[in-house]
């Protein structure tokens, strides 16, 4: 319960997601995001994912970190969890303007299927595959995966492995 109140009193503390968004718009420059500044108040900074974001600390409240909107970026869970957690803002901010991507997770699970297989994923494939036909062959791929916990998303490497199955089902014309 005491655990509970002290979470619940420094949330309070804590500054605006408007509060927040305004602070680093207004700055010059502006901080580089994956998203429009229109957008983030609802979208995740790094990765534009558009859910639930959460107040991540540059500097760490375990580190002195203040609660303030100068202090504060607008993350999802998944690029909070990746996101550098050190008593010096340079990394924060340097990490954040060199990886925010809309794509950054796509790219992830890219990246990973070349350094498995040594090619682009859909390589294998003749000519140029329909974009419906390879997206009925992710969902046919989605059905045989899952997420780890209860993350609500798949993780790099379950997308790679995604890729390939979705890419043997073409190969095998069953798409």
């Amino acid at each position: 319960m005491a655990d509970e109140q002290s979470t619940e009193a420094k949330q309070q503390r804590l500054a605006t997601v408007g509060a927040i968004a305004d602070y680093w718009e207004a700055r010059q420059p502006p901080l580089l995001i994956a998203v429009p500044w229109i957008d983030s108040c609802e979208c995740c900074w790094r990765c534009g994912d558009k859910g639930s974001l959460q107040r991540c600390h540059i500097i760490p409240d375990s580190r002195g970190g203040s609660g303030k909107p100068e202090n504060l970026l607008l993350l999802c869970a998944r690029c909070h969890r990746e996101a550098p957690n050190v008593a010096d803002s340079r990394f924060m901010l340097a990490w954040l303007e060199v990886t925010a991507d809309p794509d950054y997770w796509h790219e992830q699970a890219v990246a990973l299927f070349k350094r498995i297989h040594n090619r682009e994923p859909f390589s294998r494939l003749r000519g140029d595959p329909s974009p419906d036909r390879q997206r009925s062959a992710m969902k046919q791929a989605a059905s045989l995966s899952s997420t780890h916990y209860s993350d609500g998303w798949w993780n790099p490497a379950t997308v790679c492995a995604m890729f390939e199955l979705a890419e043997e089902l073409m190969l095998a014309d069953t798409v």
